[in-house]
């Protein structure tokens, strides 16, 4: 989750579990290299004497669930069937852009300017309280604003590393056997505690010094909301899936966290859709990792008993190119989806925006939804991090004044009377 040092070096009161938090819960999945679209959420179907845009369309048709269409492509029909009433899809949304950097930050952020926080990040610093780590990311380069520090998503040696720090009378992780009993524990617990408070409040201590007996007794001090968190992922039913796999690991972590009282959102990256070469076969694989990731989400949070909390953001850098190129790869294309998921939302099972058979973004009347290339808008990133800001009830907290996004108009996608 986060180095030992960043961890615990806190006031020990930081260090509690926030037990009063019953707000949401925010997850976004970021499909890292730019998604395919038209073999996913937005499927498209070969045109005769045009370019083949998906070799499935040669012998498969376009798939419904409910009132959303969808790939006959790598896992989509298990996934769709499954949580079709949990999802808002939105299609036909212009990134503006086909590079990663900005297609990254634009679609995380609403804005292609560095420095911008994604909306995750943003709902942790108007909500964190006293969540021990507000915000998890499973990027090297996460998108904070500055307004916080994210706990990074330990790797498999770096996780073991934390269980040993969170249960340190374990002789080793995974077994209960013990050093100390626990009530010879609790006694040096209690003596390391009032030495520590004693030099700390020693009025002839300089104040590097008070300090440093402060970060002392916060990297010693628990209300077992850290232990509680290490138990919980081990002993969760992953559903048979590996939880040290590199992305069930992130969803697994975040759900423990979540269930724990450590966490309330978390950047989750899966990778593998920059499929410039045999796109088939890669883009098949990706969108499997990415499918069954989410759907271990939901799994644990019913676990969990917080599927209720619960909100779930899918994007990506971009789409891919509607055709193949000499490698039977796609490229780079800057129009893409979106899918935000709860559990039984009054707006689940509709689909807001729209392409045209080529994959072009079509334009939409703001106000009902449909159609309206004469004078309608296209949708963009910006538009539906606007709207997130406030079904989250942030739009109006100091980090989102801070950084604006300067929208006129937003679509109501969360109307659940309307639909394109």
């Amino acid at each position: 989750m986060t180095a030992a040092t960043s961890l615990f070096a806190s006031f020990p009161a930081l260090l509690k579990a926030n037990s009063d938090y019953q707000g949401k819960l925010v997850v976004t999945v970021f499909a890292r290299g730019g998604w395919d679209p038209t073999s996913f959420c937005d499927p498209k179907m070969n045109a005769a004497g045009e370019r083949i845009i998906n070799n499935w369309a040669a012998a498969n048709s376009i798939q419904t669930a409910g009132n959303i269409n969808y790939a006959p492509f790598a896992d989509n029909d298990a996934f769709f069937q499954a949580h079709f009433q949990k999802m808002l899809v939105i299609n036909g949304i212009d990134v503006k852009s086909n590079g990663h950097s900005t297609g990254t930050l634009n679609n995380m952020t609403g804005i292609m300017k560095d420095g911008y926080p994604s909306i995750a990040a943003l709902f942790a610093a108007s909500n964190k309280s006293q969540q021990l780590m507000p915000w998890l990311a499973g990027t090297s380069r996460p998108n904070s604003g500055k307004l916080l520090v994210p706990s990074t998503m330990a790797n498999r040696s770096e996780l073991d590393r934390l269980k040993r720090l969170a249960l340190p009378n374990r002789f080793r992780t995974g077994r209960t056997d013990v050093y100390l009993q626990n009530e010879e524990l609790a006694l040096l617990r209690q003596f390391r505690q009032t030495q520590g408070t004693a030099r700390m409040n020693d009025a002839q201590q300089m104040p590097k010094q008070r300090r440093q007996y402060q970060d002392f007794l916060a990297a010693t001090y628990s209300d077992g909301s850290f232990e509680n968190f290490i138990n919980l992922l081990e002993t969760a039913d992953t559903k048979g899936l590996n939880p040290n796999n590199r992305f069930f690991g992130q969803a697994a972590s975040t759900m423990a966290a979540f269930k724990a009282g450590i966490s309330l959102t978390a950047d989750i990256s899966v990778s593998g859709f920059d499929t410039h070469g045999t796109h088939d076969t890669r883009h098949a694989s990706a969108l499997t990792n990415l499918t069954t990731t989410v759907d271990l989400l939901w799994y644990m949070a019913t676990q969990y008993n917080i599927e209720d909390r619960l909100v779930v953001v899918i994007s990506s850098d971009f789409g891919r190119t509607n055709r193949y190129n000499d490698g039977n790869g796609k490229d780079h294309w800057s129009i893409t989806s979106s899918i935000i998921m709860e559990n039984n939302p009054s707006w689940g099972n509709r689909v807001v925006g729209t392409t045209d058979g080529a994959h072009f973004a079509s334009k939409i009347n703001f106000n009902n939804l449909q159609e309206d290339n004469a004078s309608g808008t296209t949708i963009e990133p910006k538009h539906l991090m606007t709207a997130m800001r406030s079904y989250l009830n942030i739009e109006t907290q100091p980090a989102s004044l801070r950084f604006d996004l300067d929208v006129a108009a937003v679509p109501d996608f969360f109307n659940p009377a309307l639909m394109t």
